[in-house]
């Protein structure tokens, strides 16, 4: 570890686009402020800079640059008048886009639009909890539309009410993300929507329980008409489709008209349906396997940088901790770090649980929304295979 934690800040010389400034946004007009508004200061902002937003509430913005739009408290995103809190759109290859920490209005949704992305946008701990009566005679968009991005992550973001996630000819991992649903006073529909490309949706949970259609008859949690699904994660992840409104006819949790699944058995499918049905396909693939995982359980800036690798128990393991890079399709996965800027964070075999764990503290002095990356690698019965990654914005 002590190894590890002398060499963190040599990774910062290998970063490309480190803030060159940092801007601070305060609806209160505090000390030190820059703007009281997020437009604004996103307007200023050239790629690389830093924009910590303090406790208070914004409006919408609109960005195509690589910046790190940090919310270092509690900060909530109106719309605008087109109804979104935040678009993104030609994000330009090599950059990379940070939005953490932002919640809608209390009971109303939280809209995004990314569009043509060729750099990587990551959104963190974005938090909705809606209202909306957007159940049986009411139909919403997606709150997060995703349409031809190369790389999107969604980490810790919580995602309950409309419909939540739209996936279409892009590359998005979904990490230790809640989507749907938890009482039927609070009625949605789709988790998620997978319209072409691949989306790895790993260690979350997808409740899709009151998900009804016009008629009120359930709804699938999620819908496949092309690309890759693939779930990954531990025995926590599950995904629930729609039977609170008809128990009697309760949903499959995955409805796959085209495309390919491959799921892990660790990820529950209809835990809580009784017998209903876990799967509809028809004209998909489907393959069932063991997938490793990567998890980031905590990464906050002073503490420690707590990372998990999911493999099968008694295998032997690494996990590794870099810079992200673009990703590169291998023999044995697809590999999203920058081999220039990695570091060893844990090698040994993995526990009775199937677990590889690793640890190091994080210095203070690091850049708030730095993305750091995870991966890792084992051997899950057919040879060495790279996990997922975890991407997550130091903060």
């Amino acid at each position: 570890m002590r190894l590890v934690l002398a060499a963190l800040p040599l990774l910062l010389f290998a970063a490309p686009g480190l803030a060159q400034r940092t801007w601070i946004v305060d609806a209160a007009n505090g000390p030190g402020t820059d703007f009281a508004d997020l437009p604004p200061a996103v307007q200023a902002a050239n790629p690389g800079d830093l924009v910590l937003v303090r406790t208070g509430t914004y409006s919408a913005f609109v960005t195509a640059k690589g910046l790190r739009i940090v919310a270092v408290a509690p900060a909530i995103l109106v719309p605008g008048t087109t109804g979104l809190n935040l678009a993104v759109a030609g994000l330009p290859s090599g950059q990379t886009l940070v939005i953490h920490g932002f919640e809608a209005p209390r009971r109303q949704p939280l809209r995004a639009e990314i569009a043509n992305a060729a750099g990587t946008v990551v959104l963190s701990a974005l938090r909705a909890v809606e209202t909306c009566g957007c159940g049986p005679l009411r139909q919403n968009p997606p709150s997060i539309q995703i349409t031809d991005c190369a790389r999107v992550i969604l980490d810790a973001c919580v995602d309950y009410g409309g419909p939540a996630v739209s996936a279409a000819r892009s590359s998005v991992i979904l990490t230790r993300c809640q989507l749907g649903v938890l009482s039927p006073s609070d009625p949605m529909g789709d988790c998620l929507l997978v319209d072409g490309g691949t989306v790895e949706v790993v260690d979350s949970r997808l409740d899709g329980r009151a998900a009804s259609d016009a008629q009120g008859v359930p709804q699938p949690a999620v819908r496949v008409l092309a690309g890759s699904l693939v779930l990954r994660g531990t025995s926590a992840a599950f995904v629930q489709g729609g039977y609170e409104v008809a128990p009697q006819n309760p949903a499959p949790a995955i409805r796959a008209t085209g495309g390919a699944l491959v799921l892990d058995p660790d990820v529950a499918l209809n835990p809580q349906a009784g017998q209903a049905v876990a799967l509809f396909v028809q004209g998909a693939q489907v393959t069932r396997r063991q997938l490793g995982a990567a998890l980031v359980r905590s990464a906050g800036l002073g503490g420690v940088l707590q990372a998990e690798l999911v493999a099968v128990p008694g295998a032997p393991a690494g996990l590794l901790l870099a810079l992200p890079g673009a990703p590169q399709v291998l023999a044995f996965g697809t590999l999203h770090l920058d081999l220039g800027a990695t570091l060893p964070l844990a090698f040994g075999t993995a526990s009775a649980a199937g677990l590889l764990a690793g640890a190091v503290p994080i210095p203070g002095s690091l850049p708030h929304g730095l993305v750091l990356a995870v991966q890792g690698v084992s051997d899950l019965g057919a040879g060495l295979e790279l996990s997922s990654p975890a991407l997550v914005p130091l903060r």
